[in-house]
Protein backbone atom coordinates (compact mmCIF):
# COMPACT_ATOMS: atom_id res chain seq x y z
CA UNK A 1 0.00 0.00 0.00
CA UNK A 2 2.78 2.34 0.90
CA UNK A 3 4.92 1.44 -2.33
CA UNK A 4 1.51 2.38 -4.12
CA UNK A 5 1.62 5.52 -2.56
CA UNK A 6 4.98 6.63 -3.15
CA UNK A 7 4.49 5.72 -7.04
CA UNK A 8 1.40 8.01 -6.88
CA UNK A 9 3.44 10.89 -5.31
CA UNK A 10 6.49 10.79 -7.84
CA UNK A 11 4.01 10.78 -10.55
CA UNK A 12 2.88 14.06 -8.95
CA UNK A 13 6.39 15.42 -8.99
CA UNK A 14 6.85 14.53 -12.68
CA UNK A 15 3.88 16.25 -13.25
CA UNK A 16 4.96 19.67 -11.47
CA UNK A 17 8.21 19.75 -13.61
CA UNK A 18 8.63 21.72 -16.40
CA UNK A 19 8.99 19.58 -20.47
CA UNK A 20 12.55 19.59 -20.80
CA UNK A 21 13.25 18.09 -16.96
CA UNK A 22 11.10 15.26 -17.57
CA UNK A 23 14.39 13.12 -18.03
CA UNK A 24 14.73 13.80 -14.65
CA UNK A 25 11.58 12.87 -13.36
CA UNK A 26 12.01 9.14 -15.52
CA UNK A 27 14.99 9.02 -13.33
CA UNK A 28 13.14 9.24 -10.26
CA UNK A 29 10.75 7.20 -11.17
CA UNK A 30 13.39 4.73 -11.64
CA UNK A 31 15.54 5.21 -8.12
CA UNK A 32 12.15 4.62 -6.87
CA UNK A 33 11.69 1.10 -7.87
CA UNK A 34 15.12 0.59 -6.68
CA UNK A 35 14.78 2.10 -3.18
CA UNK A 36 11.63 0.01 -2.96
CA UNK A 37 12.92 -2.51 -3.57
CA UNK A 38 15.29 -2.57 -0.37
CA UNK A 39 12.47 -0.45 2.10
CA UNK A 40 10.37 2.08 2.38
CA UNK A 41 9.79 4.39 -0.35
CA UNK A 42 7.82 6.88 1.07
CA UNK A 43 10.26 9.06 2.30
CA UNK A 44 11.83 9.17 -0.75
CA UNK A 45 8.93 9.86 -2.84
CA UNK A 46 8.13 12.68 -0.77
CA UNK A 47 11.67 14.36 -0.96
CA UNK A 48 10.60 14.38 -4.69
CA UNK A 49 7.59 16.17 -4.43
CA UNK A 50 8.98 18.29 -2.39
CA UNK A 51 12.14 18.98 -4.75
CA UNK A 52 9.60 19.38 -7.44
CA UNK A 53 7.19 21.70 -5.98
CA UNK A 54 10.46 24.18 -4.85
CA UNK A 55 11.07 24.47 -8.84
CA UNK A 56 7.40 25.49 -9.70
CA UNK A 57 7.99 29.55 -9.26
CA UNK A 58 11.27 28.79 -11.57
CA UNK A 59 9.73 27.25 -14.80
CA UNK A 60 6.59 29.23 -16.24
CA UNK A 61 4.29 25.77 -15.99
CA UNK A 62 4.91 25.85 -12.54
CA UNK A 63 4.07 29.09 -11.96
CA UNK A 64 0.73 28.58 -14.01
CA UNK A 65 0.23 25.97 -12.37
CA UNK A 66 0.47 27.71 -8.70
CA UNK A 67 -1.55 30.23 -10.22
CA UNK A 68 -4.71 27.51 -10.83
CA UNK A 69 -4.36 26.18 -7.83
CA UNK A 70 -4.45 29.69 -5.98
CA UNK A 71 -7.45 30.71 -8.17
CA UNK A 72 -9.19 27.37 -7.03
CA UNK A 73 -8.66 27.19 -3.21
CA UNK A 74 -9.12 31.07 -2.82
CA UNK A 75 -11.80 32.05 -4.70
CA UNK A 76 -13.58 29.77 -6.88
CA UNK A 77 -14.41 26.84 -4.07
CA UNK A 78 -15.16 29.12 -1.00
CA UNK A 79 -17.57 30.84 -3.84
CA UNK A 80 -18.84 27.49 -4.38
CA UNK A 81 -18.98 26.40 -0.87
CA UNK A 82 -21.12 29.99 -0.31
CA UNK A 83 -23.62 28.97 -3.11
CA UNK A 84 -24.27 25.64 -1.75
CA UNK A 85 -24.39 27.02 2.01
CA UNK A 86 -27.16 29.66 0.71
CA UNK A 87 -29.02 26.77 -1.07
CA UNK A 88 -29.35 24.79 1.45
CA UNK A 89 -30.18 27.82 3.89
CA UNK A 90 -33.03 28.16 0.79
CA UNK A 91 -34.27 24.51 1.27
CA UNK A 92 -34.50 24.69 5.15
CA UNK A 93 -36.69 28.09 4.91
CA UNK A 94 -38.35 26.10 2.57
CA UNK A 95 -39.25 22.99 4.51
CA UNK A 96 -39.70 24.79 8.16
CA UNK A 97 -40.95 28.04 7.42
CA UNK A 98 -38.30 29.51 9.51
CA UNK A 99 -35.73 32.11 8.35
CA UNK A 100 -34.25 34.93 10.41
CA UNK A 101 -34.02 37.32 7.28
CA UNK A 102 -37.87 36.86 6.63
CA UNK A 103 -38.92 36.84 10.28
CA UNK A 104 -37.06 40.25 10.46
CA UNK A 105 -38.92 41.69 7.43
CA UNK A 106 -42.36 40.38 8.38
CA UNK A 107 -41.84 42.91 11.82
CA UNK A 108 -40.80 45.57 9.62
CA UNK A 109 -43.16 48.30 8.04
CA UNK A 110 -45.54 47.55 5.04
CA UNK A 111 -42.69 47.89 2.70
CA UNK A 112 -40.88 45.58 4.56
CA UNK A 113 -43.42 43.14 4.86
CA UNK A 114 -44.32 43.33 0.71
CA UNK A 115 -40.51 42.64 0.67
CA UNK A 116 -41.09 39.18 2.74
CA UNK A 117 -43.69 37.82 0.46
CA UNK A 118 -41.65 38.20 -1.94
CA UNK A 119 -38.66 36.65 -0.46
CA UNK A 120 -40.78 33.91 0.40
CA UNK A 121 -42.38 33.23 -2.97
CA UNK A 122 -38.90 33.84 -4.67
CA UNK A 123 -36.80 31.31 -2.48
CA UNK A 124 -37.97 28.33 -4.93
CA UNK A 125 -36.22 29.75 -7.75
CA UNK A 126 -33.14 31.16 -6.05
CA UNK A 127 -32.54 28.10 -4.28
CA UNK A 128 -32.18 25.99 -7.30
CA UNK A 129 -30.49 28.62 -9.01
CA UNK A 130 -27.65 29.05 -6.21
CA UNK A 131 -27.14 25.20 -5.83
CA UNK A 132 -26.90 24.97 -9.60
CA UNK A 133 -23.95 27.98 -9.55
CA UNK A 134 -22.05 26.39 -6.81
CA UNK A 135 -22.61 22.77 -8.54
CA UNK A 136 -21.38 24.43 -11.33
CA UNK A 137 -18.15 26.19 -9.73
CA UNK A 138 -17.08 22.84 -8.02
CA UNK A 139 -17.26 21.12 -11.39
CA UNK A 140 -15.02 24.26 -12.67
CA UNK A 141 -12.69 23.96 -9.67
CA UNK A 142 -11.53 20.10 -10.72
CA UNK A 143 -11.52 21.52 -14.78
CA UNK A 144 -9.04 24.48 -13.94
CA UNK A 145 -6.93 22.42 -11.34
CA UNK A 146 -7.17 19.44 -14.25
CA UNK A 147 -5.69 22.19 -16.77
CA UNK A 148 -8.75 21.10 -18.74
CA UNK A 149 -9.55 24.79 -20.49
CA UNK A 150 -11.85 23.26 -23.35
CA UNK A 151 -14.17 21.75 -20.65
CA UNK A 152 -13.03 24.93 -18.13
CA UNK A 153 -14.69 27.19 -21.07
CA UNK A 154 -17.98 25.54 -21.48
CA UNK A 155 -18.27 25.87 -17.25
CA UNK A 156 -16.83 29.25 -17.27
CA UNK A 157 -19.91 30.01 -19.63
CA UNK A 158 -22.40 28.35 -17.80
CA UNK A 159 -21.61 29.72 -14.50
CA UNK A 160 -21.61 33.03 -16.35
CA UNK A 161 -25.41 32.54 -17.42
CA UNK A 162 -26.35 31.03 -13.84
CA UNK A 163 -24.90 33.99 -12.17
CA UNK A 164 -26.41 37.12 -14.43
CA UNK A 165 -29.80 34.96 -13.50
CA UNK A 166 -28.97 34.95 -10.00
CA UNK A 167 -28.19 38.45 -9.99
CA UNK A 168 -31.41 39.72 -11.88
CA UNK A 169 -33.61 37.44 -9.48
CA UNK A 170 -32.51 38.56 -6.40
CA UNK A 171 -31.87 42.23 -7.32
CA UNK A 172 -35.25 43.06 -5.34
CA UNK A 173 -34.72 40.93 -2.14
CA UNK A 174 -31.05 41.27 -1.53
CA UNK A 175 -29.03 44.19 0.11
CA UNK A 176 -26.79 46.56 -2.29
CA UNK A 177 -23.75 45.06 -0.42
CA UNK A 178 -24.45 41.35 -1.37
CA UNK A 179 -25.03 42.17 -5.16
CA UNK A 180 -21.98 44.11 -4.72
CA UNK A 181 -20.29 41.18 -3.62
CA UNK A 182 -21.01 39.01 -5.78
CA UNK A 183 -20.82 40.83 -8.87
CA UNK A 184 -17.11 41.79 -8.02
CA UNK A 185 -16.41 38.22 -7.07
CA UNK A 186 -17.29 36.85 -10.29
CA UNK A 187 -16.03 39.58 -12.38
CA UNK A 188 -12.79 38.47 -10.67
CA UNK A 189 -13.51 34.87 -11.87
CA UNK A 190 -14.73 35.28 -15.03
CA UNK A 191 -11.37 37.08 -15.59
CA UNK A 192 -9.30 35.38 -14.18
CA UNK A 193 -9.91 32.06 -15.72
CA UNK A 194 -9.59 32.73 -19.50
CA UNK A 195 -6.18 34.84 -18.83
CA UNK A 196 -5.01 31.48 -16.75
CA UNK A 197 -5.91 29.87 -19.82
CA UNK A 198 -4.41 31.88 -22.27
CA UNK A 199 -1.46 32.52 -20.34
CA UNK A 200 -0.93 28.27 -20.08
CA UNK A 201 -1.32 27.58 -23.82
CA UNK A 202 0.74 30.30 -25.15
CA UNK A 203 3.97 29.41 -26.66
CA UNK A 204 7.03 29.80 -24.55
CA UNK A 205 9.15 32.51 -26.23
CA UNK A 206 12.37 31.54 -27.40
CA UNK A 207 15.58 32.96 -25.05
Amino acid sequence: MSDLLARRIVALAVRCLPPQERFWGRAMQAELEEVAAHGPALPFALGCLMTAWRRLPLHRNGRALLASHVLTIGLILPFAAFHVQCALRGAYFLLSGRDPYYAALTMGSAAQQARAVLYRDMTPAVTVLLLLLGLVHMFLAWTVVQRRWRRAAMLWLMAGVIAAATVIVIAPIATPMGIVVQCLALGIEMLAIPVLARWRIAPTPCP
